[in-house]
């Protein structure tokens, strides 16, 4: 039987020259495979023209859902701006579409579907993909994840001696249908809350595997899924990852779907490090996808073209070149 289900809100090779119409910046782009046993993910590696070696370099991971290589969400594209705007500074970056996306057919009775599949094998080989290419420098790769793929960056890194630090855009170490249940209490109301909370609590108590629950669905994901999910110590994971990786934590503080209190829990757990950087930006004007969130509500939010803001992009540029905010 499938339980009902809820969507998380959140939310070869060709090499062909873009022009930026700031000043007429060009910068290049190849289409590339991320693949990872069968599966091959559409993805882009975008290069700053005319450096033709030991370019820094980053692997962009989304959040929950199916998103594609820009995250795309409304009329926004955030991980294209970012790719774009680290290009200009003379940073590569590899961005692709998810798993969940190329292969949501085949993957709709995937029944031992896990988050190791969902995110960390596939970003672990486009990180292989960026330390294979000899234009890349290997002592300067990083992750850039966002939401969820924030959530799981700390992991990712983890499974790999290949990365120099990580960024958490938006992140949370809790639960991510604690934050689920929170958005839907606070945007449509205790009635909507209670007639989900009987699954969130059926979620919270998957601990050991049950051959009789395989094809139970909850919240868009089956059983094993959530098994695996509840394994794994978020913030245990991020204390490891701070022994040996810089982290760079940000938040916006128009964000509607991780609140603010959830940016604090990463400033508690990690408050600096002696031996590694550890810094925490908050944009009190900005959303959840780093633009400006003014005014918008949850049936607003992200109906506007708009780009992600400046400052982000001259934030991580300098923390990857070894700038760190203060």
């Amino acid at each position: 039987m499938i339980k009902k289900t809820l969507i998380l809100i959140t939310i070869f090779l060709l090499s062909f020259i873009l022009s930026s119409c700031d000043n007429d910046i060009k910068f290049t782009e190849e289409a590339v495979i991320i693949q990872t046993d069968n599966y091959q993910m559409t993805g882009m590696l975008t290069l700053p023209n005319g450096i033709k070696e030991n370019l820094p370099a980053v692997v962009l991971i989304g959040g929950s859902g199916p998103t594609d290589m820009n995250s795309s969400v409304g009329e926004l594209e955030p991980f294209k701006d970012i790719a774009y705007g680290l290009a200009k500074k003379g940073i590569a970056s590899i961005r692709f579409n998810k798993r969940t996306l190329q292969y949501q057919s085949e993957l709709v009775t995937d029944y031992n579907f896990t988050p190791q599949d969902e995110y960390i094998d596939d970003a672990l080989s486009a990180i292989h993909l960026l330390w294979d290419d000899e234009r890349i420098d290997n002592e300067n790769i990083f992750l850039i994840g966002h939401s969820q793929g924030g959530q799981f960056a700390p992991v990712i890194a983890n499974q790999t001696d290949k990365l120099k630090g990580i960024v958490v855009m938006a992140g949370t170490t809790s639960h991510i249908l604690d934050l689920l249940m929170e958005q839907i209490l606070t945007n449509y109301g205790q009635t909507q809350y209670n007639e989900y909370l009987p699954y969130y609590e059926a979620v919270i108590d998957i601990q050991a595997p049950d051959t009789s629950k395989y094809n139970y669905a909850y919240f868009g994901a089956y059983y094993n899924y959530w098994l695996e999910y509840n394994i794994i110590d978020f913030e245990a994971e991020l204390l490891e990852c701070g022994q040996n990786h810089s982290i760079l934590v940000m938040q916006g503080g128009k964000d509607i779907q991780v609140y603010p209190k959830y940016y604090e829990r990463y400033q508690e757990l990690l408050p600096y490090s002696t031996e590694y950087l550890v810094s925490h930006v908050l944009y009190p004007k900005l959303n959840h996808m780093f633009v400006d969130g003014g005014n918008e509500t949850i049936y607003t939010a992200y109906s506007k073209k708009a780009n992600v803001d400046q400052n982000v992009i001259d934030t991580l540029a300098d923390s990857i070149f070894g700038i760190w905010p203060d």
